[in-house]
């Protein structure tokens, strides 16, 4: 009984992460575009060139 314990405890706790994340996802994706945004605005407001803070960004984006 005990090997089928360790698989309900894990199996559980694996549900709940899957259901959370699924939950949370669209909110993080939300999340990331406001922060795109927010950059964006930023870099204009400081006379920054859009289109190079846009390429240095989507850098950082694909792991740089």
């Amino acid at each position: 009984m005990e090997q089928y314990q360790w698989i309900v405890n894990t199996g559980f706790a694996a549900a709940v992460a899957w259901y959370i994340l699924t939950r949370l996802e669209p909110a993080i994706k939300q999340l990331e575009r406001t922060v795109n945004l927010l950059a964006i605005v930023v870099a204009k407001s400081s006379g920054i060139d859009y289109d190079e803070v846009r390429r240095e960004y989507q850098g950082y984006d694909q792991g740089r």
